[in-house]
């Protein structure tokens, strides 16, 4: 009779450690969760990130911009009293001068009255017919393509000039 109690079928493996496995299937759990929290926060952050490049990146061009323009009002300011001066020499000499700065490629001189290329810092360009009629009616300094900025040189009475200045953009 002894030999019919030891016979009995063996307990299985997960009832005999039944609390070691819940513990380690709710590490698991517990761990798979926080690794898709984790990946979650990394792709919301991702995206924050983004925003705010292009934010910074918006920022910088505006100043860069406004940088820009306030370096070729002064500078147009020079022109200006040179062109009433009649010193067209010393106008050639700041234009190859301001062509050495960083970020100006070219500097051109419209004559308004007959739409030509006067003076230019990239001489091969002098004596070109100028088409646009929105570059001889300006007023004020303007972007008239996403790399030129013009501005007109006023005398006393009249138009002396419309410089148009060709910048690199970053």
């Amino acid at each position: 009779m002894e030999n019919q109690e030891n016979t009995s079928p063996p307990t299985p493996f997960y009832k005999k450690h039944w609390l070691p496995l819940l513990l380690a299937v709710l590490l698991v759990g517990f761990a798979g969760f926080h690794f898709l929290k984790i990946n979650q926060l990394h792709s919301r952050f991702d995206k924050e990130k983004q925003v705010v490049v292009k934010e910074y990146i918006t920022k910088i061009d505006s100043v860069q911009t406004l940088r820009l323009e306030q370096l070729i009002k002064v500078f147009s300011w020079s022109v200006r009293a040179e062109l009433i001066r009649a010193n067209q020499e010393e106008v050639n000499i700041l234009f190859s001068t301001f062509v050495k700065e960083k970020g100006i490629r070219k500097v051109s001189l419209v004559d308004p009255k007959e739409s030509t290329v006067f003076i230019c810092s990239d001489k091969k360009d002098e004596g070109i017919k100028i088409e646009d009629p929105t570059l001889l009616t300006l007023d004020r300094i303007t972007f008239t393509k996403p790399d030129e900025i013009s501005v007109p040189i006023m005398g006393m009475n009249d138009k002396l000039g419309i410089m148009v200045v060709s910048v690199q953009k970053n």
